[in-house]
């Protein structure tokens, strides 16, 4: 791979360049809670209704 894919076209608001071949995946990556997530960044415990997320 080099470092700078090249562009193939170059449009105002648009660019198009190369990309590696991928495979793709049969296995889906894990999926964490929005509230999981936050009590992991803010170290706390929180207590969710369905309209609204307490501290």
């Amino acid at each position: 791979m080099t470092v700078l894919a090249p562009i193939l076209e170059q449009t105002v608001g648009k660019i198009r360049f190369c990309v590696d071949d991928v495979k793709s995946t049969q296995e889906r990556l894990p999926v964490k809670s929005a509230k999981f997530q936050l009590e992991k960044q803010l170290r706390k415990q929180l207590l969710a209704f369905s309209h609204c997320l307490c501290l």
